[in-house]
């Protein structure tokens, strides 16, 4: 095991363990060679742990925590895990697929293994790239990188696939008050298609590449036909939006009941994952400083200016969460489309 990178995350890192010590958890780590004590090295360490929430950071340094829970309480582990906002990879080892389903269906992270290890993200075969607190932006090797190398354009950046079910109903819920729905209409063929792509890669694994919806997106903006322009994008892309700002109430009275789960007025304890803005400047840095007292996630916000509204859209695809699942077939007893071949 090589150092870490400084001084200063030595020292974090060996508080975090002598911290877990104090609170009575049982602790092994070997003492350290006589060559690696001039240095940043840490021993390799293990720390059994009562619950996950114990945690409260990432603990980034060769420090393995271990919790055991019984089968049945998967969900509340996962879920603990979840809550710590830290979502880089997460690892499977299992021969029953549903208990691989309903690991890899609740984890919050950009990479998925399953019964292989954790490392060695190859570029094009598992896009990498973490989620709320380990990443912000596209993968690393996946088709959203290009995005950001390039200048924007009116074009969608992914496939578009046949509008959300909501959407249309929120359109027609519209259409029958009376309000103008001509500028949120482009959004039912906007909306980008979501279908599973296996990705090509070494004999013995699946690589799948997912793009999931980022989860609740925070909406505000200058006008009431802006805001309902955020609804219709939030929809398009399958998040739920949470409406904040002075036109949130006149809002929230053209959604139709059946649509209260997915578009509502924000909360104190609502926690966003993303945040559409349009206006002008200043109303921009009170939302982003709104933002940074957010501990569960960095939130990204994606603005349009106040005027010239219509040259500009928000990034669709960037509202999406990108997942590589990488599944090691032989471990679960081969890969048996290899028999089809010939």
């Amino acid at each position: 095991v090589g150092p870490v990178i400084s001084e200063e995350a030595r020292e974090a890192i060996e508080g975090h363990v002598q911290a877990m010590r104090s609170r009575g958890y049982a602790v092994y780590a070997p003492a350290l060679p006589p060559q690696a004590r001039h240095g940043h090295f840490v021993a390799p360490t293990l720390v059994e742990i009562p619950s996950i929430d114990v945690l409260g950071r990432e603990v980034f340094g060769p420090v393995l925590h271990v919790l055991r829970y019984r089968s049945e309480e998967l969900e509340q582990a996962i879920d603990g895990v979840n809550a710590l906002g830290y979502g880089l990879t997460f690892g499977i080892h299992s021969r029953i697929d549903e208990t691989i389903a309903r690991a890899g269906s609740r984890i919050r992270a950009g990479n998925v293994y399953v019964n292989r290890n954790i490392i060695g993200a190859v570029v094009g075969v598992q896009p990498f790239g973490g989620h709320a607190r380990s990443g912000t932006g596209p993968k690393a090797g996946g088709p959203l990188y290009l995005r950001r190398l390039v200048a924007p354009t009116g074009a969608p950046f992914l496939p578009c696939a046949q509008a959300p079910e909501e959407l249309r109903h929120l359109l027609d819920a519209l259409r029958e008050r009376g309000v103008d729905i001509g500028a949120l209409q482009g959004y039912e063929k906007l909306a980008p298609a979501r279908q599973p792509q296996r990705l090509s890669g070494p004999v013995g694994e699946h690589n799948d590449y997912l793009l999931l919806p980022r989860g609740q997106l925070l909406c505000r903006a200058d006008s009431r036909e802006e805001l309902l322009r955020q609804v219709a994008v939030a929809l398009a892309t399958g998040n739920v939006a949470l409406l904040s700002g002075a036109h949130a109430e006149a809002v929230d009275a053209l959604v139709p009941p059946t649509l209260r789960e997915r578009v509502r007025a924000a909360a104190p304890q609502d926690l966003p994952d993303a945040a559409l803005y349009q206006g002008g400047a200043a109303g921009l840095r009170e939302l982003q400083a709104e933002l940074t007292r957010h501990e569960h996630a960095v939130v990204n916000v994606y603005a349009l200016p106040s005027d010239g509204i219509q040259a500009s859209d928000y990034p669709l695809e960037l509202l999406l969460h990108e997942q590589s699942v990488s599944l090691n077939t032989a471990a679960a007893g081969g890969n048996a489309s290899l028999m089809t071949i010939g």
